[in-house]
């Protein structure tokens, strides 16, 4: 058994939270956008100790990054899906408020069995950015960007 299949099956993930925020874009424009709170939480007591418990925030553009990585790294496996990126009346072709707390919270719940689904994988959890993106609050991104997967194609 490796050691990150080792390290998977003593934690559990889930996405607590949602939370609406407001900052700037890479064009300086003001955006308010949804930020999720990721939980990861030893399975384990350790001699009668506490369970540690990690957690960080991520938006949803970081969960297309991961699985944008994803895709390019493992071009043979099937990699899970997103949740949709927008509320949409289907019937319509409108666009609904993205910030509809019944919409936020079924995303929640799909990015949640998201990170789930690849970490039962037994290739993709082993996977050092999928791990990053669980623990590295700050810099995940450049990480991910430092691997060049978007200059490999995808065949």
């Amino acid at each position: 058994m490796t050691h990150n299949n080792f390290w998977l099956k003593k934690i559990e993930i889930s996405v607590s939270e949602a939370e609406k925020r407001t900052g700037r874009n890479a064009m300086n424009m003001q955006e308010t956008y949804t930020a999720y709170l990721i939980e990861t939480r030893s399975v384990e007591h350790t001699d009668g100790q506490s369970v540690l418990t990690d957690s960080l925030w991520r938006r949803y553009s970081e969960f297309e990054l991961l699985r944008s990585y994803l895709l390019v790294y493992y071009p043979h496996i099937v990699v899970p899906p997103l949740p949709e990126k927008r509320a949409e009346f289907v019937w319509h072709k409108l666009s609904a408020d993205n910030m509809d707390p019944d919409f936020v919270e079924r995303r929640r719940i799909g990015l949640e069995n998201f990170l789930l689904r690849i970490a039962s994988h037994p290739i993709l959890c082993r996977d050092k950015i999928f791990y990053l993106f669980l623990t590295q609050e700050g810099n995940w991104k450049e990480t991910v960007n430092e691997t060049g997967f978007q200059l490999k194609e995808i065949y």
